[in-house]
C-alpha cells in the first residue's frame, strides 16, 4: 500500500480513538453511537471478519455525525490492500 493510502487508514483509526476517549463517557460534539466506538474495535482483534466489521463500526460513527463520505473512505477490507483473513488480522495490532 502506497503511503498515501496508508494516512487514510490510520487517520481514521486515531480519529475514532480520539473522539471515543474524548466523547464517549459524555456528551459533546461528537455523538459515539453504541456499537461505534473505538473499544468496539478493539474488541475485533483476532476475529476473521475484522475488517468488514471495522467499516460498520465507522459507519456508525460516521451517520451519527453527518460525516458519511468524509470519514468512512477508507476500506478496510480491501483484501488489495489488507490482505487475506489472517493477513489482514495480523495488520491490525494497532487496535
Amino acid at each position: 500500500m502506497d503511503a498515501s493510502q496508508y494516512k487514510d487508514y490510520i487517520l481514521v483509526l486515531l480519529f475514532v480513538k480520539y473522539v471515543s476517549d474524548k466523547y464517549g463517557k459524555k456528551k459533546g460534539l461528537i455523538e459515539i453511537p453504541k456499537g461505534g466506538g473505538f473499544q468496539d474495535m478493539v474488541g475485533l482483534i483476532g476475529k476473521k471478519e475484522i475488517g468488514e466489521e471495522i467499516n460498520k463500526i465507522v459507519a456508525k460513527l460516521a451517520e451519527a455525525n453527518g460525516l458519511k463520505g468524509i470519514m468512512d473512505n477508507a476500506n478496510f477490507d480491501d483484501e488489495s490492500k489488507l490482505g487475506k483473513s489472517k493477513a489482514m488480522q495480523d495488520r491490525f495490532p494497532i487496535l
